[in-house]
């Protein structure tokens, strides 16, 4: 016979799983029987093919035990599924997602998290480490210096400001090459330069002849200027008489040709300004020339007369007139001393001057008297002993 099956069970509802389950209150006990219910016979054996296998439940199997239980204690059905009910929603579950975690959980993720903190850690030092090393790299390899068409530029700026210091209307000048060279490099953000600037002449330069070679020159031109100042001075030859008045401009000499070079030397900075450079203004007050450049151009000495000591035309000319101005000299110094012989007559015939009257009080003064008179004597004796003699006794 089969088993008798269940009474039917009320529903129970079932707690939110975000609220905590609120027990049901307890319900009253029922009555005991009298005696005890007999135990069903036991249902009979099925063969293995027509046994179904049912999955059970641990809710199912705890209301098994407790109906079991409650049968066997005494206890009504609906305390023993009430009492199952609560064991099933007390129970501990397997696994869980609440804040219950051990100590070998906590280590791990600690560790976890400082393995990550060292992780970035790690991350930030190497950024940093490679910003260094693009630094040095673009600083010390990439620019270490201002690159040459910068370089080249500020030197032609340079040039063109050191050009009218030195180029005027008597020495004319121009700006042929520009470069700039490096001086010293007292730092990494410090590099020190000066611009070389190359000047070249326009034309050639002249100034007064001081050469041995003109020597004589000079020294015949002082002498025609007196032999020409003595002629106007005493007449000695009428206008259209005697030698002809000759002229010795003024000796020129070339002192640079043109085409010459000069070499000035400008210095100026370039500071790091980040990555890039900065030239400086140039020092113009600190400039240097290896030399200086005498003398002016023709354009000059254009109204004046003069002739150049050098080429071999002027040199003919020169000597002509040197020539011609010895000739001169000579005649003039020739009539200047007959002038100076009838002079020295006339001087000697003229009648004798009255000397001129003596005053009578340098007259009566002796110039051989004696400054001191004789009479008074100083008042000490130069020949008298310092310290007397001591008296000297008879009886000694």
């Amino acid at each position: 016979t089969a088993p008798a099956a269940p009474p039917p069970q009320p529903p129970v509802a079932k707690a939110a799983p975000s609220r905590p389950a609120t027990r049901p209150a307890p319900a009253a006990p029922a009555p005991r029987p009298a005696a005890p219910a007999p135990r069903p016979p036991a249902p009979a054996a099925r063969p293995a093919s027509s046994v179904t296998a049912v999955s059970r439940t641990p809710a199912d199997a705890g209301e098994k035990s407790s109906s079991g239980n409650a049968a066997r204690s005494g206890v009504s059905d609906e305390l023993a599924r009430a009492l199952a009910l609560i064991a099933a929603e007390n129970a501990a579950p397997a696994v869980t997602s609440a804040p219950f975690v051990s100590a070998a959980q906590r280590e791990a993720i600690a560790q976890k998290h400082r393995k990550g903190k060292r992780l970035r850690r790690a991350k930030i030092v190497a950024a940093a480490a490679a910003l260094v090393v693009l630094h040095f790299v673009v600083t010390l390899i990439l620019y270490r210096a201002p690159t040459d068409e910068a370089l080249q530029a500020h030197a032609h700026v340079i040039a063109a400001a050191a050009l009218p210091l030195y180029s005027s209307t008597d020495v004319p000048l121009r700006a042929e090459e520009a470069v700039a060279v490096l001086r010293d490099r007292p730092d990494l953000r410090t590099i020190r330069y000066y611009a070389e600037v190359t000047l070249r002449l326009r034309k050639s330069l002249y100034g007064p002849a001081a050469t041995n070679g003109t020597v004589a020159y000079r020294q015949l031109q002082e002498s025609l200027l007196n032999a020409r100042t003595q002629d106007l001075k005493y007449e000695i030859f009428p206008a259209n008489e005697g030698p002809q008045v000759p002229t010795l401009p003024q000796l020129l000499q070339l002192t640079h040709r043109a085409g010459e070079s000069l070499v000035v030397r400008v210095p100026f900075e370039a500071t790091r300004f980040g990555w890039s450079w900065r030239l400086r203004p140039a020092q113009l007050a600190n400039r240097s020339v290896e030399r200086t450049l005498t003398g002016m151009s023709l354009d000059r000495y254009e109204g004046t007369p003069h002739l150049i000591f050098g080429p071999d035309g002027a040199m003919a000319d020169i000597r002509a007139r040197m020539k011609a101005a010895r000739t001169y000299i000579v005649a003039v110094a020739k009539e200047v001393q007959k002038h100076g012989n009838v002079q020295a007559v006339a001087e000697a015939s003229a009648p004798a001057t009255t000397p001129a009257t003596i005053p009578q009080s340098l007259m009566t003064f002796d110039p051989d008297a004696a400054a001191v008179p004789e009479t008074k004597l100083p008042a000490v004796n130069p020949d008298a002993l310092a310290i007397p003699a001591p008296a000297t006794g008879s009886g000694r």
